[in-house]
């Protein structure tokens, strides 16, 4: 049993170091968003805006695929059986 509190562990501090990471990478590419749009007035640097919108697209639908990951195993844990207990025994 102790190996699955470690596991538990590792994974809640990998998560948490993912989430924190995508904040930080979320409030770089917002402060970064007017340098980008006012680059893509140039031939040279058009390609600024849809790179910007790729990465910041990313960074929101990657917070969305861990919601769902957490949120689909807990609603199966809690679904009630036939004879309407949540848990079967």
């Amino acid at each position: 049993m102790p190996v699955f509190g470690l596991l538990f562990v590792l994974g809640a501090t990998l998560t948490l170091g993912t989430l924190l990471v995508r904040k930080a990478l979320l409030v770089i590419a917002v402060v970064l968003a007017p340098l980008t749009f006012a680059g893509g007035a140039s031939r040279l640097t058009s390609g600024w805006v849809r790179r910007w919108a790729q990465v910041t697209l990313a960074l929101i639908v990657s917070k969305l695929a861990i919601v769902v990951v957490f949120i689909v195993p807990s609603a199966w844990s809690v679904t009630p059986t036939a004879s309407g207990h949540c848990c079967p025994g």
